[in-house]
């Protein structure tokens, strides 16, 4: 079974947001995800 993700958010909290991106690769590994179109990069203020 396919399924799509999309993402679009406000940063509030960057160190927060940290936490996040840095678990997004092992979940991706244990679903056998990839990416298939990746955005701008983060702004923060």
């Amino acid at each position: 079974m396919k399924a799509y993700l999309i993402l679009d958010f406000k940063i509030t909290n960057p160190a927060l947001f940290m936490e996040y991106v840095r678990e997004i690769p092992q979940h991706m590994e244990r679903h056998n995800g990839k990416y298939l179109v990746e955005g701008v990069k983060p702004e923060t203020g």
